[in-house]
């Protein structure tokens, strides 16, 4: 068993994730454990106070012991062992941390002996980690210490594993990695020394001393101090020119604004906050506590920047904050968040990472951009909200630890937190201020009642308001209720209503004595029991699913009514406040009133009544999804339902409405797989996971992505379905191919290709297997790509899919593109289209229109290319499809260039780039900055040429695309070229044939033998130029690339000249004359991009 904390927390069985559960608390004490360490006792003492601070509850050491229970019910009991006074986790050699602690401490120790060896053993130690060590819980003493101490060492392993490769002359490939770790800790020195020396051994001398001074810089600017002895000394050596580095790029770093130039974005102004709550009474000295938070304020110096509004349930802590936040929203001009956490509600609190998620959503940060791991997300929230005026209302909180990642970093915001608990942790550490609400004092419970029920009607019964007050507690959530209840009967004595609340009933008696909401719920019981008995049925039915919110078909599967009869209970409902309307045909329930009715239900209804409702609306939501999923995305794999599953046809015919519905039930959806992974049917969690897939490809919404991914897979585990598996596996291949975390995504598509075929699922194994292509596509391997698609390929055939074929041969056309078999890869995109067009599927059509434009672009069929990849891109519009828009524009800016249509070209790239900057496409920016660079070094500006090119070279690097890493070196030697610099032009071009390989990428090759004919013929080495040049003419004969064919005859013909042989020179240029006549390029006497 794998115990995995380098990242987030993950557990392992023979290669297979353990799903522990979702819950927060006992995660967290197995994190606690161990950080503690394999065979260390961590006492119940310490697992109390991390779980709960200074405020355990009475139950705190009962509640440890069933977190222990569950957790050794999922691990095994012998994982686990109750010591005296506490417990010890056994992890054997399976502790990720352990092992990367022996790993580092064994490289170290042969680095000065055998740096190969030990380069080797620090990667292995450095390739464990996955993310930020503990990275849901990482504000959580004492595992922050534990964490703090695995970053240090992580930081020196990577500063001794650069240390080995710069002794092995690794210098060059050391750049980008060194770079992004340098950018990540501005202040860590030992990095900065050594992309200095790697920059400097790599010719880029004026890049290294331009870090220095960035660095002398900041830690100026931040912390009034000098850069340490040990850089300042390599400064020095630089400047006096030590290991004689080649000639030196001019060149500026890479900033935190990479295409600022072309990429201008406005951050949205969010207004989350919920309606305002009308007739409020009282609470002023509360009023008075919060407006401290108000900056500008009269009277206020220096704002709080956090209060906590503390009370028991009812008590009108949501009433009072969002009032407030209503009455000073102008002051905080930059917008309002606001996020009910569900802290006390039935099911799960929201994780800190899933309400980062909608934060940074609600920020402008496209869905795909958001970052998985809690610590990411939290810092580029803080980064977002700096020098920003926003209110954070964070309601229903479960404990500080939920809050803390939430709260940004800057004074000038204010963060509004209720919850039930007192928050102390937040009060201690953050200096929040804390407000306690009570019950209202009966002046304001009559006031109230007044202002509900009209002064008059108030003061006939003076006494009979006194004891009905007293009798709903003085809580504001019962005397509304009560006060409802006596609006819809205008002449029935308050004193009467009090003897009937009074009187108590088969429900309220259930409630435990000394129970703090035995009072409200006495409001709530009189106002059910009045209610017709069909909308008593839906109201019980609402307490069943812990879903944020509903709609009346919702509610009408829940109850098995119909839409029109729930839609009317539900309006009655909410008249008599049992539910809340927030939005056209959308109810909430408060958590009081949710748990409320999951008692009656348990009461009244059973239990095979209570599963067939829940199995109703699950079958609802799979149906609808299925629905919209197959609307959307008709080539995508649906698992299929077993039979006893019924599904239901639902009216959803077009995309826009498909999209509506996922957007808006989505995370109702993700609230069912979680239910249904905990309390049943489990396989409702895997096939409404396995729906969700196609829109959580779309929407990136990644950390939910994840979620149900995994409880998919533990569902499928813990109902030993095999081919349930394998459909969790394909789900979460694909997800961290999004991540691209490719090596995870081709180790989970091989257990899916193998668990698919082992149980017959020839559907699923086809798609895996095509994927399984496309991820090796992605990491530079398109001769292993091909493998599986012929696989596939046979396997559609066998099931007679025309539309599998189609999208077989499509992604066949992909991968001979890629590896340089041009014509071969044309021919497969054609025979997809003709396929796609006899099934009628758009999108399949529109993807197909662009693999065939890419290929004549590469086959220099410039006016085809362009018809089709124009066609395309007004398809992919017409769908939505931003990011096949953005490699549509992409390539078309390609097409546009080389036909000499500059400014056309230009503004193309520009919109391709806004795009893929916006969704998060590394792969279309790379290409996109590329192109415009392209273009820029065409107009002359040769200096912003090399500063784009650098930053695609940066990407390329970062998102580690073998194939991407060698364009881009070719596209920046091609600019270095026509600089002039061909020294530097040569060795970029080395450096890509170096990747290339085993002639992965031909064209790649062939790109790169011109470029180094030019080079050599500018440099006067005429015999090396022809022998490049002969060779750069065979391979581009070979893939078709009649691009390079041209430019190659054109460097021929100056060799030629050069030789003094003037009549083959003239053969040479015609024949080039001819072909860039033919591609419909104008000629060029210069190579270009």
């Amino acid at each position: 068993m794998e115990f995995q904390v380098l990242g987030p927390l993950e557990v392992t069985r023979d290669g297979e994730e353990v799903f522990v559960g979702a819950a927060y608390k006992p995660r967290l004490v197995l994190a606690v454990l161990l950080a503690g360490g394999a065979g260390q006792t961590v006492s119940v003492d310490r697992l109390v106070t991390t779980v709960w601070n200074d405020t355990p509850p009475a139950s705190a050491r009962r509640n440890i012991q069933l977190y222990v229970h569950r957790l050794r019910s999922v691990l095994g009991t012998d994982r686990i062992i109750r010591q005296p006074g506490g417990y010890t986790i056994v992890t054997g050699d399976g502790l990720d941390s352990a092992r990367f602690r022996r790993l580092a401490a064994e490289g170290s120790r042969t680095l000065d002996d055998d740096p190969a060896r030990a380069g080797r053993t620090l990667r292995d130690a450095i390739d464990l980690w996955r993310g930020p060590a503990f990275a849901e819980f990482g504000d959580c003493e004492p595992i922050a210490e534990e964490a703090a101490q695995l970053e240090q060492l992580r930081l020196v392993t990577y500063e001794r594993w650069a240390e080995a490769e710069l002794a092995l002359g690794r210098h060059r490939e050391l750049v980008g990695v060194l770079a992004q770790l340098a950018r990540a800790h501005p202040y860590h020195e030992g990095l900065r020394a050594h992309l200095m020396v790697a920059l400097n051994r790599s010719g880029r001398q004026a890049e290294a001393l331009e870090l220095f001074q960035q660095t002398r810089a900041l830690l100026d600017e931040q912390l009034g101090v000098e850069p340490g002895p040990a850089l300042q000394r390599l400064h020095q050596d630089i400047l006096r020119g030590d290991d004689e580095p080649p000639a030196p790029e001019r060149a500026a770093p890479r900033t935190a604004a990479t295409v600022s130039d072309v990429v201008r974005t406005t951050l949205p102004v969010p207004r989350e906050l919920p309606t305002n709550i009308p007739g409020f009474i009282g609470r002023e000295d509360a009023f008075e506590a919060l407006d401290k938070m108000v900056p500008g304020k009269p009277g206020v110096a220096d704002p709080i920047t956090i209060s906590a509004i503390t009370g028991m349930g009812g008590v009108g802590k949501t009433a009072l904050a969002v009032r407030w936040a209503h009455r000073v929203a102008d002051r905080f001009p930059d917008g309002q968040l606001y996020l009910n956490l569900r802290g006390y509600s039935p099911g799960a609190p929201v994780h800190p990472a899933d309400a980062l998620a909608g934060f940074l959503r609600a920020l402008g940060v496209s869905p795909e951009q958001v970052p998985v791991e809690t610590t990411e997300a939290a810092a580029r929230y803080r980064s977002l909200m700096a020098g920003r005026r926003i209110l954070i209302l964070l309601d229903n909180a479960s404990s500080a630890e939920q809050v803390r990642p939430l709260v940004p970093g800057n004074a000038d915001c204010a963060v509004l937190v209720t919850s039930r608990d007192r928050l102390t942790g937040l009060v201690v550490r953050e200096g929040a201020q804390r407000i306690t609400l009570d019950a209202l004092v009966p002046a304001e419970a009559k006031a109230l009642f007044s202002h509900l029920l009209g002064t008059d009607r108030v003061r006939a019964e003076p006494e009979a308001v006194t004891k009905l007050a007293e009798v709903c507690a003085h809580l504001p959530l019962a005397l509304r209720i009560a006060a409802a209840r006596l609006l819809d009967r205008p002449h029935f004595p308050i004193e009467d209503y009090v003897t009937e609340l009074s009187s108590g009933s088969p429900v309220s008696a259930l409630t435990i004595e000394g129970d703090e909401e035995t009072a409200v719920r006495a409001a709530f019981d009189l106002s059910y029991r009045l209610l017709p008995e069909h909308v008593q049925r839906v109201f019980r039915r609402l307490g069943l699913v812990a879903c944020p919110d509903f709609t009346p078909a919702a509610a009408a599967a829940l109850a098995g009514v119909s839409e029109q009869e729930a839609a009317l209970a539900l309006d009655r409902l909410a008249g008599v406040h049992l539910v809340d309307q927030h939005g056209p045909d959308r109810f909430t329930v408060h958590d009081l009133l949710r748990r409320y009715a999951g008692d009656l239900s348990a009461a009244e209804d059973g239990e095979e009544e209570r599963a067939e409702a829940t199995n109703r609306l699950f079958e609802w939501y799979l149906s609808v999804a299925g629905d919209a999923a197959r609307v959307l995305y008709p080539d995508m794999l649906q698992l299929p339902a077993p039979p006893e599953v019924t599904t239901r046809t639902v009216d959803i015919d077009n995309p826009a409405a498909a999209m509506a519905w996922l957007s808006a039930e989505h995370h109702n959806v993700v609230a069912a797989i979680s239910h249904a992974v905990w309390y049943g049917p489990r396989p409702m969690a895997w096939l409404l996971a396995d729906r969700l897939r196609g829109y959580h490809n779309f929407s990136r919404r990644m950390v939910d992505w994840l979620a149900t991914a995994r409880a998919a897979l533990a569902a499928a585990h813990a109902e030993r379905n095999r081919q349930a598996m394998a459909a969790a596996f394909l789900n979460l291949a694909h997800a961290y191919h999004c991540l691209a975390r490719y090596n995870r995504s081709i180790t989970y598509l091989n257990r899916a290709i193998a668990l698919s075929h082992e149980t017959g699922w020839t559907q699923g194994e086809a798609s895996a297997l095509s994927n399984l292509s496309t991820t090796f596509m992605f990491v530079g391997l398109p001769d292993e790509a091909t493998r599986p698609l012929s696989r596939a390929l046979e396997l559609h055939s066998r099931l007679g899919s025309e539309q599998g074929r189609a999208k077989i041969l499509n992604n066949l056309a992909n991968a001979c593109r890629q590896s340089g078999r041009l014509r071969e890869g044309l021919d497969h995109a054609v025979q997809a289209l003709t396929l796609i067009r006899e099934t009628s599927a758009p999108r399949a059509e529109a993807v197909a229109m662009t693999t065939i434009g890419e290929l004549h672009h590469q086959l220099g069929h410039l006016a085809a290319s362009s018809d089709h990849l124009t066609t395309a891109l007004a398809r992919h519009r017409e769908l939505g499809d931003r990011y096949l828009e953005a490699d549509t524009l992409a390539w078309l800016a390609l097409v546009r260039r080389d036909s000499g249509h500059l400014e056309q070209a230009h503004d193309t790239a520009e919109a391709a780039l806004r795009i893929a900057a916006d969704i998060g496409d590394r792969f279309t920016e790379v290409q996109a900055l590329n192109t415009l660079a392209s273009i820029r070094d065409h107009s002359g500006d040769l200096d912003d040429a090399l500063r784009l090119h650098r930053t695609a070279l940066d990407i390329a690097r970062e998102i580690n695309a073998r194939h991407l890493v060698s364009e881009a070196l070719l596209a920046l030697g091609t600019t270095h070229h026509r600089a002039g610099d061909h020294i530097a032009a040569a060795d970029l071009a080395e450096q890509a044939l170096e990747l290339v390989g085993e002639p992965h990428f031909r064209v790649v090759e062939g790109r790169a033998l011109t470029l180094l004919a030019y080079t050599c013929h500018r440099r006067g080495l005429l015999a090396d130029a022809e022998g490049y040049g002969r060779r750069a003419l065979d391979n581009h004969r070979a893939t078709g690339h009649r691009m390079g064919e041209a430019q190659t005859w054109v460097v021929l013909s100056r060799i030629s000249r050069d030789n003094g042989d003037t009549a083959t020179a003239e053969t040479q240029e015609r024949l080039a004359g001819e072909l860039y006549a033919e591609i419909g390029a104008p000629f060029s006497e210069e190579l270009t991009g």
